[in-house]
């Protein structure tokens, strides 16, 4: 069995990803556990998409291009958080958006 060293590398910065969210997790500890636990399920959420996308592939398979289309949903998140700099009614905004680029990548 051969390793595929760009699989396993892109694994490894998901992890890393993940992990810098994570302490970004810790920094939001000021805020109430609601939202930390909110906090948390989207960051599973936005791991689970990003490993299934890229090992499996969600349209077709993994070697499907279209896959790599799932980090938009990533990154749309991402980007909205920031803007609304993590205030309840901005994530709120970010997270419908983040649904809907979800609902129109297929």
């Amino acid at each position: 069995m051969m390793v595929q060293w760009n699989e396993a590398i892109g694994y490894v910065v998901i992890l890393l990803v993940a992990a810098g969210f994570y302490e970004l997790w810790q920094w939001l500890k000021t805020r109430t556990g609601m939202y930390r636990i909110a906090f948390g399920v989207g960051l599973v959420g936005m791991l689970f998409l990003g490993w299934v996308s890229g090992a499996v592939g969600i349209i077709g398979s993994e070697n499907n291009s279209v896959n790599l289309l799932y980090w938009a949903v990533f990154f749309v998140g991402l980007i909205g958080s920031v803007i609304s700099r993590f205030k309840p009614r901005g994530m709120s905004y970010a997270l419908f958006a983040t649904a809907l680029v979800q609902i129109l990548v297929p």
